[in-house]
């Protein structure tokens, strides 16, 4: 979120009079990424900041296969392809990244639609209370 424009929200937040001071709050930021800049920032916010890795940094999990699929084909024919990359796949576990939350839900329909268990995860999906 604070590299993504919503700097000044946060600010505002940890800067409201009823939020308690730095150094009795407890902050927890988590990112798959954290620029050095966003932790410069991100410990602005804390006391006695205080940053932490699992695996190495800018690696990627040794028990994960990463695979890179690349297709030329027309808009047209864009979903017949998914569809068949996903069938291809056996029912492995997978995770599709999109550029935009409505795509994520359209993938998560349609796969649905095509007999594959699916779903989204994105920022405006609705939370169980």
């Amino acid at each position: 979120m604070l590299d993504m424009g919503f700097g000044p929200n946060v600010e505002k937040i940890v800067n409201h009079p009823t939020m308690h001071p730095k150094g009795i709050r407890r902050v927890c930021m988590f990112s798959a990424t954290f620029p050095d800049e966003v932790q410069e920032l991100a410990a602005t916010y804390m006391e006695d900041y205080i940053f932490v890795t699992t695996g190495i940094v800018g690696g990627t999990n040794p028990g994960v296969e990463q695979l890179f699929f690349f297709f030329q084909c027309s808009k047209r024919d864009k979903r017949a392809k998914l569809n068949e990359v996903l069938q291809d796949l056996g029912g492995a576990k997978t995770i599709l990244f999109v550029n935009s939350k409505k795509t994520a839900d359209f993938v998560a329909a349609f796969s649905c639609n095509n007999n594959l268990q699916s779903t989204s995860i994105h920022g405006e999906r609705k939370r169980k209370s």
